[in-house]
Parts: structure tokens; C-alpha cells; sequence
């Protein structure tokens, strides 16, 4: 009779094989789920981009709303008439100033008061609507005194369909 001092290895060796394969697998599976994940989330933004490439281009708003701008120089000199009599000074010329680019219209205007009554206009039409400015203006006093003081200045402001 043949005995064996040596038992064969054979089944712990195919089970560690085995168990080395799932392992391995195990691995490659959680690998490959993180990378489809990965691939699914880019596929995703990629249409959302394409959708958004392929919707019209959106109109910008205006720089200015409706009501902050003048349709005409005849409308704005009128808007610093009123202004100029509501404050108590009296609005000698207006006079428009052409070769203004556009959307702006430009006057220039002369006033005279007391000085107090023209800062205040001043400040009145720059700060209310429509959107006016002076970017050019200089205080003289009147030749004949009285404490009365003369502005001249450039006001400006823009075009648009007006209130």
C-alpha cells in the first residue's frame, strides 16, 4: 500500500484561486460603477449645454428703464422749464446741441437765481427721473449783482421713448 506523506493541496489552492478571482472582480466592479457614474454625470452636463446652446440667445434689458429717458430735446428742455419754475429759477435759453452721439441727447442751458435756488435745481434734476445729468457747468455771479448768480451748463440725458 502507497501512503502519502504529503496531502494533496489541490482544494485549498482552486479556493484561494477563487477567492483571489472575487476579490479581483469585487474591485473591478466597484472601479467600474464609480466611472459609469462619473461618465453618466458628464453625458448629463452635456446635454444641459447642448440645450442651452440651442435655446435663442436672450435679449439683453435695457441700460435704462422707459421712464428715465427723453424722447426729444424739445422734451427735455421742457422737463427743465417746469423744474426751473418749480424751484424759483428763471431758465433764460435753451438750445440743443447737435452732432450728439447716440442714445444721448445734449442741450445747453443758461439759467439765473440765487444761488441756493440753482444748486438746488441742479441737485433736483440730477437726482429725479428721467436720468438727467450736468457733466459740464460753471457759476458766474451777474454782472448787475443782487445776489442773483447765472449757470451755464450742458445737461444730458437718454434718448428713448420717454414716459
Amino acid at each position: 500500500m502507497k501512503v502519502a506523506l504529503v496531502p494533496p493541496l489541490r482544494a485549498p489552492l482552486a479556493l484561494a484561486a477563487v477567492a483571489v478571482a472575487c476579490l479581483t472582480g469585487a474591485a473591478l466592479l466597484w472601479w467600474a460603477q464609480g466611472a459609469l457614474a462619473t461618465l453618466a454625470a458628464a453625458r448629463a452636463e452635456r446635454a444641459g449645454l447642448e440645450t442651452l446652446l440651442s435655446a435663442p440667445p436672450r435679449t439683453p434689458p435695457p441700460l435704462v428703464a422707459r421712464d428715465e429717458t427723453v424722447a426729444t430735446p424739445a422734451a427735455l428742455a421742457r422737463h427743465l422749464r417746469l423744474a426751473g419754475a418749480r424751484d424759483g429759477v428763471l431758465i433764460e435759453s435753451v438750445a440743443a446741441v447737435g452732432g450728439q452721439a447716440l442714445p444721448m441727447i445734449a442741450i445747453e442751458i443758461r439759467a439765473s437765481g440765487p444761488e441756493k435756488a440753482l444748486l438746488g435745481f441742479v441737485g433736483t434734476i440730477e437726482r429725479g427721473t428721467p436720468t438727467v445729468r450736468f457733466p459740464a457747468w460753471r457759476l458766474e455771479p451777474d454782472p448787475a449783482g443782487g445776489g442773483i448768480v447765472r449757470l451755464r451748463a450742458r445737461a444730458v440725458a437718454f434718448a428713448g421713448t420717454g414716459a
